[in-house]
């Protein structure tokens, strides 16, 4: 399954979910991240937040710059490249 909006298709490992975590259990974060597409196509994205789910699973709320609104996707690091945020 994947998910399409402004053109850009998640990559079909990663499904987004109109769920929201409970704010309190939410962790802010300021993360650039690139992002896999299923085309094999790469964007510019932002993640602002993180969960941890109730059996561990590691969930992110992330932004395609340029794109729609956030959106909450388990982080796949398959799909998800962090970029540092400073220096070398």
């Amino acid at each position: 399954m994947s998910d399409r909006r402004d053109g850009f298709v998640l990559r079909e490992s990663v499904v987004a979910s109109t769920y929201s975590p409970p704010e309190t259990e939410v962790r802010r974060v300021y993360q650039p991240v690139e992002i896999r597409g299923g085309g094999g196509d790469w964007v510019l994205g932002l993640i602002n937040a993180r969960w941890r789910g109730r059996t561990g699973e590691d969930w992110c709320r992330y932004r395609v710059v340029g794109g729609g609104p956030a959106e909450w996707a388990p982080f796949d690091p398959n799909v998800f490249v962090e970029l540092p945020l400073g220096g070398t």
